[in-house]
């Protein structure tokens, strides 16, 4: 087989399974715990909404800055955007 053709498969099974398959099961184990509401009020699960998604939020940006040297300025959005997506999508 062709090693160009070989190596543009690689990348593209790469390119799919970062930007596509791991936002997916990244998203979905975070609100999943939600939808397990055993007479919780609609406040409370906001409440853990919330919750759940800053603390994906500070793991997430504590391996982004510790582990991969990334600037903490450009992760501190994903502090409000996690926490916001997961009480809109609770």
């Amino acid at each position: 087989m062709n090693p160009l053709l070989t190596n543009f498969t690689q990348i593209t099974a790469t390119f799919l399974l970062y930007a596509f398959f791991a936002p997916f099961i990244e998203e979905f184990s975070k609100i999943f715990p939600l939808y397990y509401r055993h007479g919780e009020t609609q406040r409370s699960i906001l409440n853990l909404a919330i919750m759940v998604g800053l603390g994906f939020a500070i793991v997430e940006l504590l391996e982004y800055v510790f582990l991969l040297g990334v600037p903490i300025i450009f992760r501190l959005s994903g502090l409000f955007f996690h926490s916001s997506s997961t009480a809109i999508a609770a």
